[in-house]
């Protein structure tokens, strides 16, 4: 077990976060718990072009068949159960504001917002706009697709940059900077304090600087005690009393050191790799699982809502072993090729 059961506990922490604490445990911070994908994500996208590919068009290529995909699966799906919920129950789900508000805006704005549900780029520019009266995240049938606008544009950029040591560690400066020039002139607004790619890439670079670590050092005999530090930090940051951007940036800066450790001590697992393969169906897939299930058993059968993260989690994970056996899998082999 090693940084893929990390990830996966990480989309845990966001599954639970959506759906209801587990007897008020919430396994830590969603927010935190994203960015930390966003560190892994740096530390393997900066190992991958330094070890594995000599073509950008191919990291592009392969990265995005990682990501699109199982999106699409999703996507296709959610739109599939909200017309069963509305088949069923006269209840639209996720579709409610596309079928109530779509055909009253401009025709500009109506193909804006389809084409971004396809995509995922243009979710950025709904995010950042509403329609109307509404909030464009309103539109969008995916709303905790927007990780995957950041993760996007940081596969366009790294292959050109990770090479250079002045170059990332400028950015990571920049966006620093920008990050607390967007808190303090649009706190508390979660499209700016969360999804603007420029303030959030810094999470990102700081996984370079992981990676620079896992070149220098080999800690591999204390990778179990490593992931198990990185689960405690991660399950007390709501209970630590103090500043909370302080609290957040002292979990990265040690993150920046126990995932080098937990990747070469878990980096030849099948197991772990399996478990780490999940997350990203998981998370993507979740709150369609918890619109489903929510209805379907809890409200019914008026069942503890205490149970909810459980039986949520115990499907996202069905769905997602689904999914990648018949999915994912048949796109590996094209991925593998083009790696090759």
């Amino acid at each position: 077990m090693g940084i893929g059961l990390f990830r996966l506990i990480l989309a845990f922490t966001v599954v639970i976060t959506h759906t209801h604490s587990f007897w008020g445990f919430t396994l830590g911070n969603p927010v935190i718990a994203v960015r930390a994908f966003f560190i892994i994500s740096g530390f393997y996208m900066t190992m991958i072009l330094t070890e594995k590919y000599t073509s950008t068009k191919a990291f592009i290529t392969n990265r995005f068949l990682k990501i699109y995909p199982i999106y699409w699966s999703i996507l296709i799906i959610t739109i599939l159960s909200c017309i069963g919920a509305y088949l069923t129950r006269r209840n639209w789900g996720e579709l409610y504001y596309l079928i109530n508000y779509l055909p009253n805006l401009k025709f500009s704005d109506q193909i804006l917002i389809i084409i971004s549900q396809i995509t995922i780029f243009g979710r950025a520019v709904v995010d950042f706009n509403t329609f109307g009266k509404l909030p464009g995240m309103f539109f969008l049938l995916i709303p905790q697709a927007w990780t995957l606008v950041l993760e996007l544009w940081f596969y366009l950029l790294i292959p050109f940059i990770y090479k250079n040591k002045l170059a990332v560690i400028s950015l990571l400066i920049a966006s620093i900077l920008i990050k607390y020039t967007v808190l303090s002139t649009h706190g508390g607004d979660v499209v700016w304090e969360y999804r603007y790619f420029p303030a959030e890439l810094c999470y990102f670079l700081l996984g370079w600087f992981s990676y620079r670590v896992y070149q220098k050092l080999n800690f591999k005999k204390f990778g179990l005690l490593a992931l198990v530090i990185s689960i405690f930090l991660l399950s007390i940051f709501n209970f630590i009393q103090f500043d909370i951007y302080l609290r957040e940036w002292l979990f990265y800066i040690a993150l920046v050191f126990l995932i080098p450790i937990i990747f070469c001590y878990s980096k030849d697992s099948v197991l772990d790799r399996s478990l780490g393969d999940l997350s990203y169906p998981v998370y993507i897939s979740h709150i369609l699982v918890n619109n489903v299930v929510h209805p379907l058993i809890f409200v019914p059968f008026s069942l503890d809502r205490n149970w909810q993260p459980a039986i949520v989690l115990a499907a996202s994970i069905a769905l997602s072993i689904v999914i990648n056996k018949f999915v994912q899998q048949p796109i590996e082999l094209i991925r593998r090729k083009i790696a090759s």
